[in-house]
């Protein structure tokens, strides 16, 4: 971790001297000018500012503070006839430490290296929690949604389509030949899951690793014919790719259906839609696969 931002708020806690040599300093009357200046900086802030509060700041300064989009905290510097509203402030809005104004040099330079370890820690806390929502929401071997964050999703997006009377297509790309242990698929599949996106439209189709050996396309605002071209193109380009699979190309089924506004009565619930979509691709494999079956 680089060296991290202290911003002080007041001109009686400017001069710091060397109980800020581990932070680049910036010192400006303005809490806000203060934060604006820290959110340009990406490995966290300290904000070092007097209590009680400037009347302007009373209110916003914590929320602000929250909203930063580093790792960030606050040490308040309280007079000693302040110094239990000043934690009771501190406890209730989370912030960092309370230390008397103007503040022992010897005491804020440990609470400012404590500051840093506690900055520090903080970045590793939110670097885990976007890793372990990475790896709740996405498949790793392919990169696709998994089911549950696809349902939801598909969920909201039917809602929409039905609500606008919108047009949304789906299917379902299963692979033919079977993989055995599904270990075994993540290559395919993920071979399979590059060639689905290069049809794809980037921030509206969806794509989730339904299965360990099926794929599943949600293409909003498409009639079904629309993710027929799709599923075609999809398919020529797996046999052109020829990709090895059990000793011979690789080859897929699709199975495809969706809402449409005319027939609204029809495939107008989550689990219908996705049953339906089932029955489809149930139906292309048991016809001998490598092919593509429509279901309105």
């Amino acid at each position: 971790m680089s060296d991290p931002v202290l911003v002080t708020t007041d001109s009686s806690l400017a001069d710091i001297g060397q109980s800020a040599r581990d932070f680049v300093h910036i010192n400006v009357p303005d809490p806000d000018r203060g934060l604006a200046l820290a959110a340009e900086r990406s490995e966290g802030t300290l904000v070092l500012v007097p209590f009680p509060f400037p009347d302007s700041a009373a209110q916003e300064f914590p929320d602000r503070l929250r909203q930063l989009n580093v790792p960030a905290a606050a040490i308040l510097c309280a007079p000693a006839d302040r110094i239990d509203p000043a934690l009771a402030t501190a406890n209730r809005q989370g912030f960092f430490r309370v230390l008397g104004c103007p503040p022992d040099p010897p005491v804020l330079e440990r609470v400012l290296r404590d500051g840093r370890d506690y900055l520090t820690l903080l970045k590793t806390k939110q670097q885990l929690e976007t890793r372990i929502d990475r790896l709740l929401t996405i498949d790793p071997a392919t990169g696709c949604l998994r089911e549950q964050p696809l349902r939801q999703r598909l969920s909201g997006e039917l809602q929409r389509s039905i609500r606008y009377a919108h047009h949304l297509s789906l299917f379902l790309c299963r692979i033919d030949q079977d993989g055995g242990d599904p270990a075994g698929l993540d290559t395919p599949m993920a071979r399979l899951a590059d060639l689905t996106r290069e049809l794809l439209r980037d921030e509206v189709d969806m794509l989730c690793r339904w299965q360990p050996d099926t794929l599943l396309v949600v293409l909003p605002e498409t009639p079904i014919w629309g993710a027929s071209t799709v599923a075609e193109r999809l398919s020529g380009k797996v046999a052109d790719a020829a990709l090895p699979l059990n000793g011979r190309p690789m080859t897929v089924s699709i199975g495809i259906t969706g809402y449409s506004p005319d027939l609204a009565d029809w495939n107008n619930t989550l689990d219908n839609l996705i049953r339906v979509g089932g029955n489809c691709l149930a139906q292309a494999r048991a016809a001998g696969g490598n092919r593509i079956l429509l279901c309105p």
